[in-house]
């Protein structure tokens, strides 16, 4: 059976990107699951997939909540 997604890479050594195949048959914009590792890689893909919370741009640095936001 063929996976429900893509994994690839943009260059040698790179990180793994992730593209979904979603249900019009078409496949979506590539994921950054940000790692290296085909196997990391390939979890991290899946978690989302069976989360249902496939990342609109992939892995982004958490916003910290604590931050102070300053006002003028």
């Amino acid at each position: 059976m063929a996976e429900p997604f893509y994994l690839t890479t943009r260059r040698f050594g790179g990180n793994y990107y992730a593209k979904f195949r979603l249900e019009d048959g078409s496949i979506s914009s590539m994921k950054c699951t940000g790692t290296s590792n085909y196997e990391e890689a390939k979890k991290i893909a899946y978690s989302w997939l069976i989360s249902g919370e496939i990342p609109s741009r992939g892995v982004t640095k958490n916003q910290d909540k604590k931050k102070t936001i300053l006002k003028k």
